[in-house]
């Protein structure tokens, strides 16, 4: 784990990332942010980079470039590790468990918070940890080179295989705020586009040749720049493709779901979200096909002209017909 008794310090060590009270203590929390550290951070950097991480923590780290690099990340995996402990385990924090059943902590001196403010809490917590974890996964693409550890990890395969690679890429075509909660919510509708869409649009022979490349780390430059070439042409396709489907199943691009925030008219002008009704879900919905549509157009383009011993033809023509001197029948 990546906080300690020992470095405790009166919760000064977790001050840096929330603000805490100084009676905090670490046997308080020591469960929560062993859960949080090992559900959600050890499992996105891998077994080699977890080891890492821990050594760099528990080591000694010096004034050199590469220990900069380490404590950096460092931090930003305690900035993840603390928020999401307290959102996954808020319910428990907030309560004491004894052998006379589950009890709640009230004092002279403060009274327990209003269930919106409780709300409010989790839901940054929440959003604060899941963006750290975006933060990591930036951090160290950067800086591939200082951690070689984290081309061991399953979360790198995904990623290096995978046709949309990160939250920029769809934040580019639709705005989620970056955020990796959307993102991960989108990966089956990813996978799906990538089968259902994708596929018939490059023909089963370009689309095998463009995973094996992703999948592939001994390309040489020039068939690199091929399969990026190719993959950057085909994330327009298929982000929008998903974000199309998760509205259409769910309605939503939240965790809450698709919503608009307003005033309230009242005299404190508090700020209330509402879900989109129905029609502006729809007219949304057919701006993104539209726009899907229009980079499909564009995908089939760069495939002819690169690709045409491969070119299965442009899906979006298979109704055409020419109906010239070609008289119609409708039973």
């Amino acid at each position: 784990m990546i906080f300690s008794a020992a470095k405790w310090n009166n919760a000064e060590e977790i001050k840096h990332f929330i603000k805490v009270s100084s009676a905090l203590s670490f046997e308080c929390l020591e469960a929560s942010l062993n859960n949080s550290f090992y559900l959600f951070i050890a499992p996105l950097l891998g077994e080699s980079l977890t080891e890492t991480v821990i050594d760099s923590y528990t080591g000694t780290l010096v004034d050199t470039e590469a220990d900069k690099i380490k404590a950096k990340l460092l931090s930003l995996c305690q900035r993840a590790n603390a928020n999401l402990a307290f959102w996954y385990d808020f319910d428990e924090l907030n309560t004491r468990i004894t052998d006379s059943g589950f009890q709640r902590q009230e004092t002279e001196k403060f009274k327990p918070t209003f269930k919106y403010q409780e709300n409010n809490l989790k839901q940054n917590f929440k959003n604060k940890g899941f963006n750290a974890l975006d933060e990591v996964l930036a951090f160290l693409e950067k800086n591939a080179e200082t951690f070689p550890e984290f081309e061991e990890s399953e979360t790198y395969k995904i990623l290096k295989s995978s046709i949309v690679r990160s939250t920029e890429e769809v934040d580019e075509l639709y705005f989620i705020n970056k955020s990796r909660i959307i993102y991960l919510r989108l990966q089956p509708h990813i996978r799906h586009a990538c089968e259902v869409v994708l596929r018939p649009a490059l023909g089963d022979d370009l689309y095998n040749q463009l995973c094996s490349w992703l999948a592939s780390s001994t390309l040489d430059p020039e068939t690199e720049a091929k399969a990026e070439s190719l993959r950057k042409a085909c994330v327009k396709v298929v982000a929008l493709e998903a974000v199309s489907r998760l509205m259409i199943e769910t309605g939503s691009l939240t965790d809450r779901g698709l919503y608009f925030s307003s005033i309230s008219p009242n005299a404190d002008g508090d700020e209330s979200s509402q879900p989109v009704d129905i029609e502006r879900q729809s007219t949304q919905l057919d701006q993104v096909k539209v726009y899907s549509s229009t980079y499909m157009t564009q995908l089939m383009k760069y495939v002819k002209r690169n690709y045409p011993d491969m070119y299965v033809g442009n899906p979006q023509r298979v109704y055409d017909r020419d109906n010239d001197n070609k008289p119609t029948f409708w039973a």
